[in-house]
């Protein structure tokens, strides 16, 4: 008999978590490689995120009956232009009907952690290192990635049939496929 299909996600913030949540809910096993010692805690961590209904939908699938004590209703969306010489702003659009939920990043976070499904292992304290696709003939091939223990420094190994990227802007995954490609940190102060 052959096993369950794995898929080896690195990262575990929210993207992460919510890939694990989606695999396992199409059937597979997920092992998530997270350099981080453990799942942040408090509100001080992570910045705020806007959830539009079919998120929610599916959010509430994976945290049930959890999700609207930690999310707030942004009931209007409102898009407004300012005049660059006269600094005078107006109102371009406004939508009553807006439907998006506010939650922060931390709680959010906490919550998939806390409801991640049988079947799903996160690797806390594992630093992503490198990965290599297994050889044609190996099967019906796949996925192996190395990661660092920071807190031995010994390597592991992780075997899967898939590997999910869910590391970031910075993302060392991607790297290796788009070398040429720059991307950074989308927010600008």
């Amino acid at each position: 008999m052959v096993g369950k299909r794995v898929a080896v996600v690195v990262g575990g913030s929210v993207a992460g978590l919510a890939c694990a949540h989606a695999v396992a809910e199409a059937g597979w096993e997920a092992v998530v490689v997270e350099k981080a010692a453990a799942p942040g805690a408090g509100s001080g961590t992570g910045a705020g995120l806007g959830l539009d209904a079919q998120s929610m939908e599916t959010l509430a699938r994976w945290i049930p009956g959890r999700l609207d004590a930690a999310t707030l209703p942004l009931a209007v969306d409102l898009n407004r232009a300012t005049d660059g010489e006269t600094k005078a702003g107006r109102t371009l659009t406004r939508d009553e009907g807006f439907g998006f939920r506010a939650a922060h990043w931390g709680d959010l976070h906490r919550r998939l952690h806390e409801a991640l499904p049988a079947g799903v292992t996160v690797l806390w304290g594992h630093q992503f290192v490198s990965f290599e696709m297994a050889p044609e003939g190996d099967g019906d091939g796949g996925v192996v990635v190395t990661a660092r223990v920071l807190r031995t420094g010994e390597t592991v190994e992780v075997a899967g049939d898939l590997l999910v990227a869910a590391d970031g802007c910075t993302s060392a995954i991607r790297r290796r496929f788009l070398p040429e490609l720059k991307l950074s940190c989308s927010l600008r102060f």
